[in-house]
């Protein structure tokens, strides 16, 4: 839970950064940050968890090297912040060119016209996929259990395998999906509330017209 926690809440801003930087007229930032989605998004999540574990202590004196909770942190945060990143450049690319239009014509800088204009709608329309991003984040936490960090899984396997243990594993398994499925659902419930408060899931009727 404090991995999945602490992962939504800075993969969202690393995200969001990642995008604005790819979309940046300067040369140098733009590059930077399509090298780095590029690559993070071209290896599968295990990979960059195995890098963090076993690659980043030979990198690191020991004395540097951070634990292996703070490690598999940064790589699930890394890896969602950059497919997060293409979610948002996708949303910012929606946005049609008058919005930007207009805000040049009230005399508004770039930072303010989308901070104020442009985040805004954004952000709005995206609660779909950032619901689907923050359920993928809560799920892939799972995979911490195979560098030796004991999660649900990880645990669940645990009492399964303890001969002390008399029950069938199915009971530990079923009891697992139902913590997963009451967590996604909480998570989807909220962003079915926030739609209705903000309107957006609300369809717009279309007017017939008729003719006599």
């Amino acid at each position: 839970m404090i991995i999945a926690l602490t992962a939504i809440m800075l993969s969202f801003p690393v995200g969001l950064l990642l995008a604005l930087g790819r979309r940046s007229s300067m040369r140098f930032m733009s590059f930077f940050c399509t090298l780095i989605i590029e690559v993070v998004r071209g290896v599968p999540l295990i990979t960059i968890l195995f890098i963090g574990y076993l690659i980043v202590p030979l990198a690191l004196p020991a004395s540097m090297s951070p634990s292996v909770f703070f490690r598999a942190m940064i790589g699930i945060i890394l890896f969602h912040a950059a497919y997060m990143a293409e979610n948002f450049r996708g949303g910012l690319q929606g946005i049609p060119r008058t919005q930007y239009e207009a805000a040049a014509s009230l005399n508004l800088g770039t930072f303010k016209t989308m901070v104020f204009i442009v985040l805004p709608q954004v952000l709005k329309r995206m609660i779909p996929v950032l619901v689907s991003a923050f359920t993928g984040i809560l799920k892939d936490t799972s995979l911490i259990s195979i560098i030796g960090l004991l999660d649900l899984i990880g645990i669940s396997t645990a009492i399964g395998s303890n001969p002390k243990y008399m029950t069938d594993s199915t009971q530990v398994l079923i009891f697992m999906a139902g913590i997963y499925f009451l967590l996604c659902y909480s998570i989807s419930a909220a962003s079915v509330k926030i739609e209705q408060t903000l309107g957006v899931s609300k369809t717009p009727r279309r007017r017939i017209k008729r003719n006599g």
